[in-house]
């Protein structure tokens, strides 16, 4: 009995020693208020940390939630205490809470006021004067006594750190003179905390273990969601001194996010500094719906995770059974400021569903969602990733449950990421995760300039209004489609940037198809009407004011320069009209790609007309795999430079596929022609033009440059081309020292000798000149008579050459679909014609070559003759179809006020109409 006195007067007198190993708190207790009890449970945590002095005390925390003093005030673990939640308030002992660790949970919020709205917070949150920036801070300094509190454990378990606004959730920086030994955090979760950097948590070690190598951090079993740093980083751990090692395992990061542009870093950052060095054990933890900067490009070295070495230091770290997936802009499993002081050293069993520029031993491709029902937040992995897990590698880090409670090994067998499935009684978490954030499994975004409803691009009646929006969403990811309806959309705040790999965007739709294969391509085609599916064109518009002229080169200061900029793999475009962009100061003013190598493209069903380029056109020299453009028509655009250069380099082969494609009027000013085919070093550019219409373009730089298109390699045999049932008529050269302008005689041809002449050329089934290059060619079926094509490059009834001339033994139906460029079907009883558009019995326009006449001189300067009696009306029209001249009873007409172009004119006699096509130069 006097021992006992003796206990409660030195604890009352001095305050710093306690009979209990723990103390108790329960905001809704109504006894003493004294922590030595449920029932006497101190109703605030503040002083339950502030009364309690003897470190490794326990604090024992009943659900609710729990707020700081003021928001600059933090909650203050001076002492050396260990937290837990997830007590109901009348546990005995630690094993007698409830099994499940997410349920009962402990809240620590900064949300003073308990405001806040239920959001992914960011710069433009409201109602977030009143939070604290710091809700927990770990610093045994701050303590009046500050030596017992020197090298002591932390640990913090089933507690939450939610709503910290521009600080850190968690904070532990402790002073050069007072080391924090470890701190171990388990079963908690940081969520919607938002700061400049670090906003979920932030701790610095200085821990003195000298000879020794001390664990002094563990993340084990944590969620970590929807966390938004401004310049990047959720997290971080430093490592101040001597060699440290820390593990990160079964944690589940998701949907965290970087509202800066141009940073990335989304999840966290290792570094150790001072000469030391820092082992990472990151073991099963699942990466995914993480998001970059919306500008940031998925290239090498960005990933959610940094790792830095600061002068002569090293961080090693070993990576196991970790599943990467759906996290946007990002490609690698981390970056690294040095390569050779930062680096993970060990690896196996981590799956990722991107190309990573430093890819691990052992690593896994994803396909498909890893996941059992990523759209609900369900991160069980599917029956593939289960038990395909490295154990050795997990044995590094000892705990026996996975995030959400589960037998982490199960007969000795472990599955990969954070949560390992259970065949019964398995524990689910808490169902809340990420509910804010899209995910992007297999997903389609819907966009609508006039949509009204919630604009997240769930639906067409929630449809995002601009394209710009539907790419920056973090709902996008590997196959994600987006569906554009009919409309003009102008990027105005800058080229649409594809960033996620495997993306698909489609234009063409009316707004009730739930699927691309929905959308009607049967529509009429025809001069007036140039757009893909004209009921429904999806129409990317340069000209912002609307006032573009005849020429190409007036009222363009408005006109944007660009339309889309690819970084990204494997991305189809299909089903657009581009038009009236003007680039000049550059060239690629449709489709730019700025990665430093692209692995596969293809454009479907899309027309490119009325634009500038001051440079090549389409410049695409960074490719690999096959480039595809497939029902494309390139029409009435000019460049100061060639047109398309195709180029592949080092040993990536390209295959590229030209089918159903109308490249037509087109002016440029190139010493290679229109198109160069380029091949450099070791592997094989194979080119293959099929059912392909070139027509009317016109090189205007003066020389021999005779060839539409241009081939060189020096390496024989690596540059293959073949060209199937397609019709070259009528392209234009200019002659040397003049701007006269001739018919040319010669389609293919190489003016860049040299790079080399080794080639190999099939051509079978055309029309085009019979001009070959030297050697390496084989042509059978050719014809160089007229095609008598009507304005729309469509056959008539005349095109006696064109009309199943074809073999469908060069057409797949399977690869490039059943319908032609105008989407009428492109095999007739097993015949096919030549070209990109097949015969109608019904031509697009109207009484089409019933009147035959012939004109002079053709190029054109001034006077044009018109070789027919009986003229009653001459009309002009510019290729965008609009009529800018009539003349009355005249067989000639005055066009030297016109710009240099192609036109067209329509001459009337009696009852009778005929067009010609005419070159203004």
């Amino acid at each position: 009995m006097k021992k006992t006195l003796l206990l409660i007067f030195l604890w009352s007198a001095f305050g710093q020693f306690v009979s209990n190993a723990q103390v108790y708190v329960d905001k809704d207790a109504t006894g003493n208020n004294d922590g030595t009890s449920w029932a006497n449970a101190y109703t605030s945590l503040n002083d339950a940390l502030n009364n309690t002095t003897t470190r490794g005390t326990e604090i024992w925390i009943a659900e609710g939630v729990y707020t700081p003093t003021s928001s600059t005030t933090p909650f203050v673990n001076q002492y050396g205490l260990s937290l837990y939640g997830g007590f109901v308030g009348n546990e005995a002992s630690k094993v007698d809470r409830p099994s499940d660790p997410w349920t009962h949970r402990v809240v620590l919020s900064g949300d003073l006021s308990g405001d806040d709205v239920n959001e992914i917070p960011s710069a433009n949150s409201i109602n977030k004067s009143d939070n604290a920036g710091v809700i927990l801070k770990i610093d045994p300094a701050s303590g009046s006594l500050s030596n017992p509190y020197n090298d002591v454990t932390v640990k913090i378990d089933r507690i939450d750190f939610v709503n910290a606004y521009n600080g850190y959730a968690l904070y532990s920086h402790p002073n050069s003179n007072i080391t924090q030994s470890r701190i171990t955090l388990t079963y908690c979760r940081f969520k919607h905390n938002y700061g400049q950097t670090r906003p979920a948590f932030d701790i610095w070690s200085n821990y003195s273990a000298y000879n020794t190598r001390a664990t002094t951090f563990d993340l084990l079993n944590c969620i970590i969601d929807e966390n938004v740093s401004v310049i990047g980083l959720a997290y971080e751990y430093r490592n101040l001194s001597h060699d440290q090692q820390i593990n990160v395992a079964n944690n589940l990061f998701i949907a965290n996010a970087v509202e800066s542009a141009n940073a990335y870093g989304s999840l966290g950052r290792f570094i150790v500094t001072d000469g030391t060095d820092l082992l990472v054990n990151f073991v099963n933890n699942t990466i995914a719906l993480n998001s970059e900067g919306s500008s940031v490009v998925p290239s090498a070295n960005i990933s959610p995770i940094k790792f830095e070495s600061v002068g002569s230091t090293l961080l090693k770290a070993r990576w196991y059974n970790n599943i990467y997936y759906s996290n946007f802009r990002s490609r690698d499993y981390y970056s690294t400021n040095n390569s050779t002081q930062a680096y993970v050293a060990w690896s196996d069993k981590n799956a990722i569903d991107t190309s990573p520029s430093q890819n691990l031993s052992g690593s896994l491709g994803l396909g498909a969602s890893p996941f059992f029902d990523i759209d609900n937040k369900d991160f069980t992995p599917v029956a593939a990733y289960r038990t395909n897990g490295n154990t050795s590698g997990y044995s590094q880090v000892s705990i026996l449950e996975d995030c959400f409670g589960n037998d982490r090994v199960v007969s000795n067998q472990i599955g990969l990421g954070a949560v390992q499935y259970a065949a019964s009684n398995m524990k689910t978490g808490p169902g809340d995760i990420a509910t804010h954030t899209f995910t992007s499994s297999l997903s389609v975004i819907y966009v609508d300039a006039s949509a009204s409803g919630n604009n997240n691009g769930a639906s067409w009646a929630d449809a995002f209004t601009s394209i710009s929006s539907a790419l920056a969403s973090p709902q996008i990811g590997q196959n994600t489609k987006i569906f554009v309806k009919k409309g003009v959309y102008k990027p105005t705040s800058g080229a649409y940037s594809i960033t996620q790999d495997g993306l698909k965007i489609y234009g063409g739709f009316d707004g009730t198809e739930t699927d691309e294969n929905d959308r009607d391509l049967h529509n009429n085609y025809n001069l007036n009407e140039n757009y893909v599916f004209s009921n429904n064109a999806t129409i990317i518009d340069g000209d912002v004011n609307g006032d573009d002229v005849q020429d190409i080169h007036v009222n363009k200061s408005d006109n944007l320069s660009r339309f889309f900029d690819i970084s990204a793999d494997n991305v189809t475009i299909d089903g657009f009209v581009m038009q009236r962009a003007y680039s000049a100061n550059s060239g690629n003013p449709v489709i730019n790609f700025s990665g430093s190598q692209i692995n596969g493209f293809s454009l479907y069903n899309t027309i490119i007309h009325y634009n500038f380029s001051d440079g090549i056109f389409m410049d695409f020299r960074k490719f690999n795999q096959a480039v595809n453009f497939v029902n494309v028509k390139i029409y009435a655009n000019e460049s100061s430079n060639g047109m398309m250069l195709l180029q592949g380099s080092n040993s990536n082969n390209i295959t590229a596929n030209f089918v159903n494609f109308l490249f037509a009027e087109n002016r440029y000013d190139s010493d290679f022609g229109a198109i160069w085919l380029r091949r450099a070093d070791s592997a094989t550019l194979s080119t293959s033009i099929i059912n392909a219409t070139l027509a009317y373009n016109t090189n205007l730089k003066s020389g021999n440059y005779k060839q539409l298109i241009n081939l060189s390699t020096n390496t024989s045999n690596t540059n293959v081309l073949g060209i199937y049932n397609s019709i070259f008529w009528a392209n234009n050269y200019t002659l040397p020292s003049s701007t006269n302008q001739l018919f040319s005689d010669q389609a293919l041809g190489n003016t860049k000798t040299s790079e080399g002449s080794a080639y190999n050329i099939d051509v079978d089934y055309a029309i085009m000149p019979a001009n070959w290059p030297n050697g390496g060619v084989s042509y059978n079926h050719i014809s160089n008579s007229n095609p008598n094509l009507d304005l729309s490059y469509v056959p008539t009834a005349n095109s006696t050459y064109v009309i199943n001339q074809g073999s469908t033994t060069y057409y797949n139906t399977n690869a490039y679909g059943s319908l032609d460029l105008a989407g009428q079907t492109r095999i007739m009883d097993t015949a096919i014609d030549l070209g990109a558009l097949e015969y109608q019995s019904v031509t697009a326009v109207e009484d089409v070559s019933l009147l035959q006449f012939s004109v002079y001189p053709n190029p054109v300067q001034s006077v044009l003759f018109v070789n027919i009696d009986d003229v009653k009306k001459i009309e002009m029209y510019n290729m965008s179809g609009v009529k800018i001249m009539t003349v009355n009873q005249h067989n000639q007409i005055d066009v030297s006020t016109l710009s240099k172009g192609i036109y067209l004119i329509k001459v009337y006699t009696g009852d009778k109409v005929g067009y010609k096509r005419i070159i203004k130069k």
